[in-house]
């Protein structure tokens, strides 16, 4: 595929070697990690793969994530592989994008965002995303690739270790509670 420049210059096209044209857009952006194009028309991003498959333009936001897209709609982040299959569902706020950059680049593990993670909220949002990786892992690999097992094998060790952390944080919670319950009753006693 190639860029072309609209007669204005104003508008953007893209054509592939048999001349099917797909435009106009306001803007198109190169995607080298993904071989695909970022398209924007009506203030809207979308993607075009070179076969042409496309992602509508319909989201405020796009960002390459290692494999796939982190998308906004609606100001809730989701996220999809490079062939537009939704993985997360968008409904998450802005810190999807930060973690799933951080961990699928494996620059920052599970383990640390746990170790970082004391609100409810985040773990909750780390447990859902991590099952979802799980059922995309289940229904997309192939089963006799070792190092497909071992992602499945890895999400499924993440989610164990995410029941931990809210069994650790519920504990905490409940000394908390009865330490502030022991604190108040002691002050009325005196």
């Amino acid at each position: 595929m190639r860029i072309k420049k609209g007669i204005l210059g104003k508008k953007y096209f893209l054509e592939n070697e048999n001349h099917s044209q797909f435009g106009p857009y306001e803007d198109i952006v190169f995607v080298v990690s993904l071989n695909q194009y970022k398209v924007k028309n009506h203030n809207k991003w979308g993607v075009i793969a070179e076969d042409g498959k496309n992602l509508p333009c319909e989201y405020e936001e796009i960002e390459p994530v290692s494999n796939g897209y982190a998308l906004c709609k609606n100001g809730l982040y989701g996220y999809v592989d490079s062939s537009f299959r939704q993985v997360v569902p968008h409904k998450y706020g802005r810190v999807l994008v930060d973690m799933l950059t951080e961990l699928l680049s494996k620059k920052l593990t599970f383990e640390k965002y746990l170790e970082r993670a004391f609100d409810p909220q985040m773990i909750n949002a780390l447990e859902r995303l991590n099952k979802n990786l799980i059922d995309y892992y289940n229904e997309t690999v192939d089963k006799e690739d070792i190092g497909e097992k071992l992602k499945i094998k890895r999400a499924e060790e993440i989610a164990e270790q995410i029941a931990k952390r809210k069994e650790y944080l519920k504990t905490l919670s409940m000394q908390k509670q009865t330490k502030t319950e022991t604190k108040k009753s002691s002050q009325m006693g005196e």
